[in-house]
């Protein structure tokens, strides 16, 4: 049986989700730090030539390793 209870007759009020706010575990403190840590601006490094390019994609592709590239964006 199922019992569906007008807000208005209720006996408290329910603030829903807003009495989850202020429950973060340590662990939840330690991710969103870090995450912030992580999503600081990286400074841009000096242009490469195209041959330092190509040997550094040579070598990752016969490592089969993978690579990070920054664009260059005016």
């Amino acid at each position: 049986m199922e019992r569906n209870v007008a807000p208005a007759n209720w006996l408290y009020h329910d603030r829903g989700m807003v009495k989850w706010m202020g429950f973060f575990l340590a662990d939840h403190t330690a991710y969103n730090e870090k995450q912030g840590v992580a999503e600081q601006p990286v400074e841009g490094e000096d242009e490469q030539s195209l041959e330092e390019t190509g040997a550094l994609l040579l070598n990752a592709w016969q490592a089969q390793s993978s690579v990070s590239l920054q664009l260059k964006v005016h």
